[in-house]
């Protein structure tokens, strides 16, 4: 059975590189996204899999939003999300003082590059090299894309098949406790590469499940 991975904001399969699972792992691409609002946009991803067999979605932070929106068009056995939301309610309420700021499509896209001592803050990171990495590879015009669009998401019907793995420390995303939570004690937003042991382990356990 293969996972679809979906990576975060602005990242890329780098994310995934320190998993060693005992099943394919297959990267989503993100797709030009001009023209696109979410969900049109995860219908576009939705291109990349292979519908003819089972599989399972996984999603990591702004991945793993967009991984709730492709359940509209595809059937994964199970959908994973790491470090991400469920549904808007998941989200943290400052988030939602996004939806009354109208000029976030004014702004220009460089106030979007967030200074690398709050990232290392915010994301919890100890690979800091990777992070940097990640972070000056990242198309800001996307990151402002992907923030206007976290603006009016309003998904509120939870999936029939889905978990969500959280670290504890998590401050892009804090945790909310509920059930199909797996919590990963002390993990960061950047668990996936942080924490890698334990978040691979719970990934294990969930595919495992589906052949039980």
């Amino acid at each position: 059975m293969k996972i679809y991975a979906i990576s975060g904001l602005g990242a890329d399969e780098r994310v995934f590189q320190f998993l060693d699972l005992p099943m394919e792992l297959v990267c989503i691409k993100w797709a030009p996204w001009n023209g696109h609002n979410l969900q049109s946009y995860a219908k576009l991803l939705c291109e990349q899999i292979d519908t003819s067999e089972r599989f399972v979605l996984m999603g990591v932070s702004f991945g793993g939003i967009v991984a709730v929106e492709m359940n509209q068009f595809c059937a994964p056995e199970k959908t994973i999300l790491i470090s991400s939301a469920e549904t808007w309610k998941d989200l943290p309420s400052w988030y939602f003082l996004l939806s009354s700021i109208h000029l976030i499509r004014f702004l220009p896209p460089a106030l979007f590059n967030l200074p690398r001592p709050l990232a290392n803050f915010l994301f919890g990171a100890k690979n800091k090299v990777l992070l940097d990495q990640i972070l000056n590879d990242t198309d800001l015009d996307f990151v402002k894309w992907s923030m206007g669009q976290i603006r009016i998401w309003r998904s509120d019907s939870r999936l029939d098949k889905c978990v969500r793995i959280h670290g504890s420390a998590d401050r892009v995303i804090p945790l909310k406790l509920g059930s199909r939570i797996r919590v990963i004690p002390g993990g960061p937003h950047f668990m996936i590469v942080d924490e890698v042991a334990n978040v691979q382990s719970s990934i294990i356990s969930e595919v495992a499940s589906l052949n039980a």
